[in-house]
């Protein structure tokens, strides 16, 4: 194999013109084959627990009246979900930095500030998804199963595209992207192709492609935004 590659290599020349030489296969990482698809799930069943906690002590909270006592006091909701934010934020800001360098690991050509905005937006919005599913449970233990159960379907529609890039169904990859575990996911996608092809997302081409970096940025503003106001409203 080794003698072959060297003659593969090897300039040959004809008539005493040069030819180009050819060079040996780039040898393709199975991990970056992976990563798209598999960055987005596992980093949706890694934060299963964290949700299911989160929204459990939220519910918790309100199954004790103790939200109920507090606004008596004359605390208003808005100081409420403030204090809820700012606890769990600090939670998920050390998520975000640890899943941020682990894969900044192995996806070395992507921009680490591209990287680390990427996975907090994520994880802010995983806060405000917890707060929304915290209104329709009562029950702080059946909202402990059932949140992670939601959160982990959230994913799922994503995978109605595989096979897609891009360029194609965009309009139903941005409505798919109203679930925050799916806009997360499609933005693995993205991250996995640039840096298979040895160039990695940066300033420069993150808004190339229909449905390109930028959008998935922009859908987890988006989504975190909406989660919240649904929440302030209910």
């Amino acid at each position: 194999r080794r003698a072959d590659i060297a003659a593969r290599m090897h300039d040959a020349t004809l008539g005493g013109a040069a030819c180009p030489a050819l060079l040996p296969l780039t040898t393709l990482s199975p991990l970056l084959q992976a990563s798209g698809w598999l960055l987005g799930l596992v980093m949706t069943m890694c934060l299963l627990f964290p949700v299911g906690m989160l929204v459990m002590a939220v519910v918790d909270e309100k199954e004790h009246r103790l939200k109920q006592t507090l606004k008596i006091s004359g605390l208003t909701h808005a100081s409420w979900a403030g204090g809820w934010y700012a606890t769990a934020l600090l939670q998920f800001s050390l998520i975000a930095v640890l899943c941020a360098g682990t894969t900044a690991s192995f996806m070395i050509h992507t921009s680490f500030a591209l990287l680390l905005a990427y996975v907090t937006l994520f994880c802010v919005g995983v806060v405000s998804f917890c707060l929304l599913v915290s209104v329709f449970f009562s029950n702080a233990k059946l909202a402990a199963v059932l949140a992670p159960i939601l959160f982990f379907g959230a994913v799922l529609p994503k995978y109605v595209f595989f096979g897609s890039n891009r360029y194609e169904r965009t309009t139903d990859k941005l409505w798919a992207s109203l679930l925050l575990p799916s806009a997360f996911s499609f933005g693995a996608d993205i991250l996995a192709d640039y840096e298979y092809a040895e160039i990695g997302v940066t300033l420069e081409n993150m808004h190339e492609g229909d449905y390109s970096f930028a959008s998935c940025l922009l859908m987890l503003c988006v989504d975190t935004a909406l989660y919240t106001l649904l929440y302030l409203y209910l």
